[in-house]
């Protein structure tokens, strides 16, 4: 059974509520963002609501009903969703990070609170 199958989960609301079975996997999701298609992508045109624009045409990836989901869905690109994987990989190194720099100095708490102040500075930034 697929946790996630539109025809197996019964309750939504408690998936999108983070009550059901959701655990990101970032290593699938990072194989699959790389073995998607390259290029711009856009919401279509041509009846096609989002395209992967290359230099000699569109080419057509996914149609959405209606097309309310085309605009979110052109936006998550594979370059979109490796910056955020890459951000979240830091973000856990930088916990980790600070949690062993809290427990063994006194001092901890000054570093990490300033390593933290760093990185939120910093935000998530595309490669």
């Amino acid at each position: 059974m697929d946790p996630l199958d539109p025809l197996e989960v019964k309750n939504w609301e408690g998936v999108i509520r983070g009550k059901g079975p959701m655990k990101l996997d970032l290593d699938e999701l990072e194989r699959k963002a790389t073995a998607a298609s390259t290029g711009h992508w856009m919401r279509g045109t041509d009846g096609w609501d989002v395209v992967v624009r290359t230099e000699t045409r569109d080419w057509p990836i996914a149609r959405t009903i209606g097309g309310f989901d085309a605009d979110y869905i052109a936006a998550n690109s594979p370059p979109v969703t490796l910056a955020l994987i890459a951000r979240i990989r830091e973000l856990e190194n930088v916990a980790k990070e600070l949690l062993d720099i809290a427990d063994e100095h006194a001092w901890g708490f000054t570093v990490a609170r300033e390593r933290a102040a760093a990185l939120l500075e910093k935000g998530a930034v595309l490669p």
